[in-house]
């Protein structure tokens, strides 16, 4: 059996893999959403600008709308759920954005992805509850 020291230390190299993953993911969104949004079907240059941002602060928004909910949650039922649950539901959300026939279902999904994630904030929260004192930065 694994003791406690084991446990901090694995969950802080899984929280760090899964945080570089999901910000590496994130930030290669915003220089392809305008293409996506051009290959959905428009054209016209200042309406895929508009569009992109729509689709690009469409998660943000609502992240910070949801937010406090996962957090509550994770207080309620635990942070490893919640980022089960993060991860697992942007997995998803990417997998279906794939899917996407016009620009409008884009920005709802991408409002969907931001309502679900929430997995850097969780895993913060994880190792910084899980990581003893002296080890702590």
């Amino acid at each position: 059996m694994k003791n406690n020291m084991d446990i901090w230390k694995r969950n802080l190299w899984i929280c760090w893999l899964g945080s570089f993953a999901t910000s590496a993911a994130l930030s290669q969104v915003a220089p392809i959403l305008p293409l996506y949004v051009r290959e959905l079907g428009m054209v016209n240059m200042g309406d895929i600008a508009v569009w992109s941002g729509y689709a690009y602060g469409a998660a943000t928004v609502l992240k910070v709308v949801a937010s406090p909910v996962w957090g509550k949650l994770a207080d309620q039922y635990g942070r490893k759920p919640m980022l089960l649950r993060a991860s697992f539901g942007m997995a998803v959300i990417l997998l279906l954005t794939a899917f996407v026939t016009s620009v409008p279902q884009l920005v709802a999904v991408r409002m969907i992805m931001g309502a679900i994630s929430g997995f850097n904030s969780g895993a913060i929260t994880l190792i910084a509850t899980q990581t003893p004192r002296e080890k702590a930065g």
